[in-house]
Formats: C-alpha cells, sequence, structure tokens
C-alpha cells in the first residue's frame, strides 16, 4: 500500500513538471483570447528610416533608357554574400548621399517611400517620368544569447519581424527565456530597450517594434537554472585547473629533489 502511494506521488510530481515545462516551452499560450478579442496590430508600427552608414540600392529608369544612364552606378561585387549585385550608395555621417548630377542628396531620416519621392522630383528636371527605386542592401540584426544559431543576419526585405530574426536563428534554446526577449535599438543617437513576453500573443502581434529595424540586438536571456549551472561549470573549470597546477608544481619539485639527491 505504502509502495502505491509512492508510485502515485512520484506520477503526480511528474504530471505537474511536464505540465509546467510545456507551459515555458510554448508560445502565444492566449491566442485564442487574442483572436476573439480581434485586437489588431497596432497603427503606430514604426516605419524604417534611413540612417547614416546605411548602403542603399538605387536605380532609376525610364521609358528612355539612355535619359537615366547618367544617374546609374556601374553594377560592381555583391556588398556581401546574402545580397544581390545593384549599385549602392553610402550614407555619410551627415546623412547625405552623392548622387550622380544631383550632387549632396540629404536621405537620412525619410522612409524608403519619401526617398524615392524626393529623388524622382529632383531628377524630373533631367528626365521625363523618373521611376525610382530605393532598397537598404545592409539590413541586419544580430541575435544573441540562449538562441541555436546566434550571430548577425542579412534581410534582403524590409519587413523583418522579431519572430523572423529568431527562426534566423534556428529558435531559441531550451534554456532560453521566452518571457522575457530583449530588443535593443539605437534611435537618434540613444538606445531603447524592448522587452518581449513571447508566450503572450498581444505583446508580440500589437506591439509597435514587432518590425525591426536595421542593426536591432535581440538578445535571449538563459533561465536561472541554467545560469546556476553554468556558474558551478565555470567553478569546477577553475577549481580543475588549480589542482591540476598544483599536482604539477609537486610533480616538479619531486622531480628536481630526486635529480639533486642522486648527484
Amino acid at each position: 500500500m505504502k509502495r502505491y502511494h509512492f508510485l502515485l506521488f512520484i506520477g503526480i510530481i511528474t504530471f505537474c513538471s511536464s505540465c509546467g515545462t510545456t507551459k515555458n516551452f510554448s508560445y502565444f499560450q492566449d491566442l485564442d483570447e487574442y483572436l476573439q478579442k480581434e485586437v489588431a496590430m497596432s497603427d503606430s508600427v514604426q516605419e524604417i528610416r534611413i540612417k547614416p552608414d546605411d548602403q542603399l540600392a538605387i536605380v532609376v529608369s525610364s521609358v528612355n533608357p539612355q535619359a537615366v544612364t547618367p544617374f546609374n552606378l556601374p553594377v560592381t561585387g555583391q556588398l556581401n554574400p546574402t545580397q544581390s549585385s545593384l549599385p549602392s550608395y553610402l550614407v555619410d555621417s551627415q546623412g547625405e548621399i552623392n548622387f550622380p548630377t544631383l550632387g549632396k542628396v540629404r536621405l537620412a531620416g525619410l522612409s524608403l517611400e519619401e526617398a524615392v519621392s524626393l529623388l524622382q522630383i529632383r531628377l524630373e528636371d533631367y528626365v521625363k517620368d523618373p521611376i525610382v527605386n530605393v532598397q537598404i542592401l545592409n539590413f541586419r540584426v544580430s541575435v544573441l544569447g540562449s538562441v541555436n544559431a546566434p550571430g548577425p543576419f542579412y534581410f534582403t526585405g524590409q519587413r523583418v519581424s522579431i519572430l523572423d530574426a529568431i527562426a534566423n536563428a534556428r529558435d531559441l534554446t531550451l534554456y532560453g527565456r521566452r518571457d522575457n526577449v530583449l530588443l535593443i535599438r539605437e534611435n537618434e543617437g540613444k538606445k531603447e530597450f524592448i522587452r518581449f513576453d513571447l508566450t503572450k500573443s498581444s505583446d508580440v502581434f500589437s506591439s509597435k517594434y514587432f518590425y525591426l529595424q536595421q542593426n536591432d540586438i535581440v538578445y535571449v536571456e538563459s533561465n536561472k537554472e541554467h545560469q546556476k549551472d553554468a556558474q558551478m561549470s565555470q567553478q569546477k573549470q577553475f577549481n580543475l585547473t588549480l589542482i591540476t597546477t598544483a599536482i604539477t608544481s609537486v610533480i616538479a619539485t619531486v622531480s628536481l629533489i630526486i635529480a639533486v639527491s642522486n648527484k
């Protein structure tokens, strides 16, 4: 009878532990509730703005290809392995690019649509009905911490979400805290720190930070248990190094004494 009670107790503990573990690993746990409320994504989603050090691909076209030749850079090598071979302009520290014929054009602070509109207006003095395409080539997001493949990731599109970044990092590890994902963003020289709880749908899909900006950093913190394990492992490694050093010193000393004695 006592054995039966003991096995029942173990079963209950195991069941509760598995439920807790599943809950910790699940994303968007309140999704059904979120959908019932029909909460729309925030209208204040931050639009991508051109910044200094951006590499911009700008292509000008028209019904008369020869008329736009002076306004297009020659095709060169790739910026990096993930990008297509497109002519590019570097936005300098003043937020300007040096455009053929037009000279210095300030684009920093503008959205891609606003940059297209500005260039089209400026080019209308030289080209009839110019068509301008602007793309950010070095759209990079870094993902660090408890993910399976941390590192910088380059994207060809400019509509990259927090989930896209995590997917490129091959998801969080079992030790990553899904309720405390940190987004670090530099905005006009100031750092912004935004936290996401991936277990709550409204915290993700309704956030104005759902779509990322170029050079954003996503950091996934490890849970406390894993941090303790890491600290213990470091301490064990340190202790092992001390013991190994001590033994090596003793052996060297004994060898020296034996060598001197033999003389």
